[in-house]
């Protein structure tokens, strides 16, 4: 029993060691309560509206283009043109497009909704619009919505 122990022993104390270190960069660190709380609660900042929020897709599911307004009520309505390519476009996740400051993702949950990512990249904000199969189902328009704003860390 004591010679199980010892190696047990030898063997996690030589793991310890063995183990690559970490460096945490300056960058890593958040330099205030305050600071961490803020990437948690919205910022002070007017809630964005995505209005007329639609889907159309082809009929074979190989493309799928969503239009809407994003309306930050602090700057002009950006008219957002989002295309999904691929088999099964309506379930997939759609990559990276960038329409005036803002950049736009999208990802798809099989629960049947998708949810956004828009950053504005010129404030450093970021918001998530979603909106169900249904929401947008045979090209209906969406009722407007109003989604919190967050900082964006970087």
């Amino acid at each position: 029993m004591k010679a199980t122990q010892s190696i047990l022993a030898g063997l996690l104390a030589s793991s310890a060691v063995a183990m690559p270190a970490h460096t945490i960069q300056p960058g890593q660190v958040l330099e205030t309560k305050a600071e961490f709380a803020a990437q948690f609660n919205p910022a002070p900042v007017p809630r964005w509206t995505v209005q007329e929020a639609r889907r159309a897709c082809a009929q074979d599911d190989s493309l799928c283009t969503w239009r809407f307004l994003m309306d930050t009520h602090v700057a002009a309505k950006t008219d957002v043109t989002f295309v999904v390519h691929g088999p099964g476009a309506s379930r997939n996740n759609g990559g990276a497009q960038n329409v005036g400051d803002f950049t736009f993702t999208s990802g798809y949950d099989a629960a049947g909704f998708t949810t956004f990512a828009a950053v504005d990249n010129k404030r450093g904000l970021i918001a998530f619009p979603a909106y169900s199969d249904a929401d947008v189902a045979n090209g209906r328009v969406a009722a407007d919505r109003d989604y919190d704003v967050y900082y964006v860390r970087s």
